[in-house]
């Protein structure tokens, strides 16, 4: 009778190491917002001049982030020759 109660005691901490498991394994950016994106862990907006579309697109100077692409800002035709 020993037996069966260190078998079912083995069987329900196997069980719930599985569910604490499975609790931990959830990452922060699972819940992230439409528009947003998983950068290192963390959740960002994807429009901005940092990370512009994705999060290793950084928009350079005098540029904007439009639609998750860096475009010239106003004013602007070269975006390198500030012309």
């Amino acid at each position: 009778m020993a037996g069966r109660s260190v078998v079912w005691i083995i069987a329900l901490l196997g069980v719930w190491l599985a569910a604490c498991g499975a609790v931990r394994s959830a990452t922060p950016c699972d819940s992230c917002e439409a528009g947003m994106g998983c950068c290192n862990g963390a959740c960002v907006p994807l429009n901005t001049p940092e990370h512009c579309g994705s999060c290793s697109s950084a928009c350079g100077a005098n540029t904007q982030c439009a639609g998750g692409a860096c475009l010239c800002k106003t004013g602007f035709a070269d975006c390198d020759n500030q012309v």
